[in-house]
């Protein structure tokens, strides 16, 4: 009897760490980026765009995606975290598109810019503490913060003071 659990279990531990060793192997990302762009290609501060990517998905894996603009100065602004299953109804070999809205920040520096992307992919069990990294970084650029009349009637490029002596000047005639 003992001579049987003893061989059961070498013959358990050789093939879990068989699995282990394939899985560890497994580091090929399942997509390919084969382009990607920022529409408009100038983005006015505290307006939007859309990146939109044309790739080749190789297999259909979990994805984690964390996207953020760094601006001309230097900073980073972050989006939410965004995650995504391995059923999306795109086929494996064959070329998809993928657009993505988003707001630039009215707090961004006008200039230079790029959307950056960290993408990881969990194609297995192992890869939830070791995905496949990559990242992608789509240049644009920020244009300055376009005036736009508010609902109690102040420009953005106005501060709310300059508003409120305008709106109130002549009400003490």
């Amino acid at each position: 009897m003992k001579q049987l659990l003893a061989t059961f279990l070498v013959a358990f531990l050789g093939c879990g760490t068989a699995v282990v060793g394939l899985w560890s192997g497994d580091r090929s990302p399942p997509t390919e980026t084969i382009s990607s762009r920022i529409e408009p290609a100038v983005v006015p501060a505290g307006g939007g765009g859309e990146v939109q990517y044309v790739y080749l998905r190789y297999r259909a894996c979990d994805r984690r995606i964390r996207a953020s603009i760094i601006d001309a100065a230097g900073r980073q602004f972050e989006f939410l975290p965004q995650t995504s299953p391995p059923t999306t109804g795109r086929l494996p070999g064959r070329t998809n598109s993928y657009a993505r809205p988003f707001r630039v920040s009215s707090a961004a520096q006008p200039g230079p810019a790029v959307y950056h992307v960290e993408i990881e992919d969990i194609c297995n069990p192992l890869q939830t503490v070791w995905p496949i990294r990559r990242t992608v970084e789509v240049p644009f650029e920020i244009g300055p913060v376009v005036p736009v009349a508010g609902a109690l009637g102040y420009r953005a490029d106005e501060g709310m003071a300059q508003c409120i002596m305008r709106r109130f000047a002549g009400l003490g005639r």
